[in-house]
């Protein structure tokens, strides 16, 4: 193999490991999704109190509250004039102008830290000296900034737009967290789920190629799912292991003669040939 192949191959790879870490990220938050399972407010180290009916999906115990703040601005295009001694140490001035006033920018600003808790009503802010509420039932929507981990919330009720800012590596989590919450108490999980679905079909589709020359380990058909019922079962008889198997690539429970991955708990969809994957029998 030359340099050029060994490149491509390296780069190949580095795709691939990438396109599996999504796929199965991808492949826990619709598993996620479909349980819709509230966390136990016992549990959770949130001194927020449920409203009748609320249930709490998650908690994020280190967040900042972040506001729209206008930065000092400066005067432009003025002149200072000029200035003499009257007497010895006292100047006095002639002319100057100050010109135009430019008023700075508006930038998020960080105003607190506290907790962040995301219900199917609402997304409260707790801190130290400011508590923000965001009722979902006056919600105009959410935008998430592309280039932070941060997360404005746009309320009919507040003038003023603010958010949270949280870090880096919670973006993916905090991102699905308001979007199912919002779905729940929109009534409309199942729409939710079938568009984290469509995206998975995507995802799948855009499986890197293997360089020229080598076998391609993406199957050629379309990719095998196991219902519903199907799931269930595979689920079953896998939890009776006693321990249980770790994640990993498994012969498919559904007979296709593919690995299947388990990701400890349940089956997932994701089914392939991974490079070097050696299947183990976890029926």
């Amino acid at each position: 193999m030359g340099i050029l192949e060994k490149h491509h191959e390296k780069v190949f790879e580095t795709q691939l490991a990438a396109w599996q870490r999504e796929t199965y990220e991808l492949e826990e938050l619709i598993e996620k999704a479909r349980a819709n399972q509230p966390i136990d407010p016992s549990s959770s180290d949130t001194s927020m109190v449920a409203k009748r009916g609320e249930h709490i999906y998650y908690v994020l115990n280190y967040a900042d509250l972040v506001e729209v703040k206008q930065q000092r601005g400066h005067y432009q295009g003025g002149y200072s004039g000029f200035s003499f001694h009257v007497a010895k140490n006292v100047n006095y001035r002639v002319g100057g102008m100050r010109g135009h006033y430019v008023p700075g920018p508006e930038l998020p600003t960080e105003i607190d830290s506290g907790s962040v808790a995301i219900t199917d009503q609402r997304i409260v802010f707790q801190g130290s000296s400011h508590t923000r509420e965001w009722n979902f039932d006056k919600l105009i929507g959410y935008e998430h900034e592309a280039a932070a981990p941060l997360t404005w919330i746009h309320v009919s009720n507040r003038q003023k737009t603010s958010g949270i800012k949280y870090a880096a590596g919670l973006i993916t989590t905090i991102h699905f967290e308001i979007a199912r919450a919002v779905a729940v108490h929109g009534n409309d999980l199942a729409g939710f789920v079938d568009h984290l679905e469509k995206e998975l079909t995507q995802q799948m589709q855009e499986r890197p190629q293997a360089p020229s020359g080598r076998r391609n380990p993406a199957p050629k058909m379309p990719i095998p799912r196991l219902s519903q019922p199907q799931m269930a079962v595979a689920n079953q008889k896998v939890s009776k292991k006693q321990p249980t198997p770790p994640p990993g690539w498994y012969s498919d429970p559904g007979g296709t003669g593919m690995l299947r991955w388990w990701n400890g708990t349940n089956w997932t969809q994701s089914v392939g040939i991974p490079p070097g994957a050696s299947p183990v029998v976890a029926k």
